[in-house]
């Protein structure tokens, strides 16, 4: 087993190794973190940033929280964050992480992932100030995308959300009657 560093990072602290695997080595400091990864479930969070770390996107260090990044952000820069909000996006934990990333003098652009696809969550997180918004229903191929075109400065939004919305506001327009043989 690799030692770490009382110096790194608490989530690097955390994560386990088992025989025959060889995570990616955590960045130094002076090296830069590409997508800084916030997920409050261990497991989830060790599976998603050593899918991304295999998605071409190597650079990736998750903490379980914006405040465990934030006391680390001397040593972990990024680019980008994603915020998994596990579709409790109105949970108060998941708005206090929201406006702490929002309140950031340096603007990180930051996705939430979620397992919810409500427009109404989807406007919010873009008017607290997200980038992009992945649901959980999507393919790791096209999140990673998402992922680069967020941090090439663009906007993700899901497509299959804006269109359900579309048909729920379509349907509730115009309900359907039913007539009794008349």
């Amino acid at each position: 087993m690799a030692a770490i560093s009382k110096d790194a990072p608490q989530a690097t602290r955390e994560r386990s190794t088992w025989p025959g695997h060889n995570p990616p080595a955590s960045p130094t400091t002076e090296e830069l973190a590409n997508i800084v990864l916030i997920e409050r479930r261990i497991l989830i969070r060790d599976c998603l940033t050593q899918c991304l770390r295999l998605s071409a996107e190597p650079n990736v260090v998750s903490f379980p929280s914006v405040e465990k990044w934030l006391e680390a952000a001397d040593k972990v820069k990024a680019s980008l964050v994603i915020l998994c909000v596990a579709g409790q996006s109105k949970d108060p934990h998941t708005q206090r992480e929201i406006s702490l990333l929002a309140s950031l003098e340096h603007k990180v652009p930051t996705i939430l992932l979620s397992d919810a696809e409500d427009l109404d969550q989807i406007v919010d997180a873009l008017d607290q100030g997200a980038r992009g918004f992945i649901p959980t229903s999507i393919s790791l191929d096209v999140a990673v995308e998402a992922m680069r075109l967020v941090k090439a400065g663009g906007v993700y939004v899901p497509a299959s959300s804006v269109v359900a919305a579309r048909h729920s506001a379509t349907d509730t327009a115009n309900p359907k009657r039913f007539c009794n043989g008349m």
